[in-house]
């Protein structure tokens, strides 16, 4: 399927073999950027995908982080919600318009890799309460031959473990671990935050759930494809017998 037109990727900048993204949802991201900031100077993800952002269109500083771009789309006309992408400056991304949505928000990329096509990356929030309308995923799917769909769902299946099953807990039985954990003891644990992916050859390295920031989420890891190799580390030596 060939993709649709998008802006310019620049030139000059890293096409990766392999993929790290890490999804959140972060129920507030100004509050929580402290935090944020020192998760990716530890973990490095290609790409920190968020939702629950709550931001409002009229912030516009303050939510920088080092080595790292924002995409981001907010609620124009109320609070909570939001989703946004951080991913490294030194990637061939670019944003593409979101298509019309009706139940789901999301922030969409494209990025250009090496020894595959390019990966069309998207952060998707779908608020809690809201029926799933199956238009949403498709016209996101249909953006590109290669397509990540990873974020909060508000899915529940059984399956998974969860108390109930939802609609759109039937359609994405597609479960990596647990990684929502209510601040209510008396509520279940459940399996919310998914990842969708269409034409993708890469290998499946790794999915999990972190522990490294705070939320009644936890973070989900997603890697793919080739690992880099580790950074060379220098070495000195000293000629004591020239010196």
């Amino acid at each position: 399927m060939p993709e649709p037109s998008a802006p310019a990727i620049s030139h000059g900048r890293i096409k990766p073999k392999g993929l790290s993204l890490v999804s959140f949802n972060i129920r507030g991201l100004r509050n929580n950027l402290p935090e944020l900031r020192l998760f990716l100077r530890d973990r490095e993800a290609d790409l920190l995908l968020l939702q629950e952002t709550h931001l409002s269109p009229k912030v516009s500083k303050g939510l920088s982080i080092k080595n790292y771009s924002l995409l981001r789309n907010d609620r124009p006309d109320r609070k909570g919600g939001g989703t946004a992408i951080y991913y490294k400056k030194s990637l061939h991304c670019s944003h593409i318009p979101n298509p019309t949505l009706t139940s789901m928000e999301a922030t969409i990329t494209r990025l250009a890799m090496t020894r595959h096509q390019s990966i069309i990356i998207a952060s998707c929030y779908i608020p809690s309460g809201t029926l799933p309308v199956k238009s949403d995923f498709e016209a996101i799917l249909a953006l590109g031959g290669s397509v990540i769909m990873f974020g909060d769902f508000n899915s529940k299946h059984t399956e998974w473990t969860c108390r109930t099953t939802t609609g759109s807990g039937k359609v994405l039985l597609n479960i990596s671990a647990v990684t929502h954990y209510p601040d209510n003891v008396n509520y279940a644990s459940d399996v919310l935050d998914l990842a969708l992916v269409k034409g993708v050859s890469l290998n499946l390295r790794a999915i999990e759930s972190l522990d490294d920031l705070g939320s009644d989420h936890r973070p989900a890891s997603l890697l793919l494809g080739h690992q880099p190799s580790p950074t060379p580390t220098s070495k000195t030596y000293t000629n004591w017998k020239g010196f």
